[in-house]
């Protein structure tokens, strides 16, 4: 199984949990004021996530299929299926999702490629016996129409509520991630705060950045799964 945890832990930090892949670090960050969303722009009493979801049926060409820009193209739909010379369909379960294609999660990020069925096990960081409880819960759309839980790119966006100074955020996953801030997260100019641009088994690393400015900052957090199992939390 793969998991990945993001957290942040400063006092009125609003946590953003992951189960993706694997961590690098920029030290000591600085997120601009200007980064901050206008005041009254984010509405604060619909909290939660965006989730995308997008499954392959063949895995990410190249001679390591776990790569962070391998997974930007195919969440980009970059991929081209020689038998059709049409990109890849999206093979994720987009029943439950919105018109967007998004799902929106209301509660903790622990997610998981493969719930132990039976077994009473669970492999995530955060547990039924977390305070508060966090059971292991199966990422949206997976496994996809064709019951397959591999080839697995996801982005999560949400708005953090970030105090100014130091703030220390942590990534547990199996395979790779990127976390990234901006006044738009999604654009490829925001600045990335941590990430693991490989595959690996379930590890955790930290890192750290700066906030000039109180305030609501857009974040995104992009795992992507090859082979196995694998997970985020």
């Amino acid at each position: 199984m793969r998991n990945i945890i993001l957290t942040g832990f400063k006092s009125s930090l609003i946590g953003l949990l992951v189960s993706a892949g694997l961590v690098s670090v920029q030290a000591q960050t600085i997120i601009p004021a200007s980064f901050a969303q206008p005041p009254g722009s984010v509405d604060t009493n619909a909290p939660g996530f965006k989730v995308r979801v997008n499954q392959m049926s063949v895995a990410r060409p190249g001679p390591d299929a776990n790569r962070i820009a391998l997974a930007e193209q195919q969440l980009a739909g970059g991929f081209i299926d020689p038998n059709t010379s049409e990109p890849y369909p999206n093979d994720a379960d987009l029943t439950l999702a919105g018109p967007d294609g998004f799902f929106v999660v209301t509660n903790v990020i622990n997610w998981t490629q493969e719930i132990p069925a039976g077994t009473g096990v669970e492999i995530g960081l955060f547990q039924s016996t977390s305070t508060p409880p966090a059971p292991d819960e199966g990422i949206p759309g997976i496994p996809g129409v064709n019951s397959s839980t591999d080839n697995i790119a996801v982005e999560v966006l949400t708005f953090l509520q970030l105090k100014a100074g130091t703030n220390h955020f942590g990534v547990s996953s199996d395979d790779g991630f990127k976390v990234s801030i901006g006044p738009n997260a999604r654009d490829a100019s925001s600045t990335v705060l941590g990430f693991f641009d490989a595959g690996r088994g379930v590890a955790e690393t930290l890192f750290n950045f700066v906030v000039a400015a109180d305030g609501l900052y857009s974040a995104r957090l992009l795992w992507f799964e090859g082979g196995g199992s694998g997970g985020w939390a």
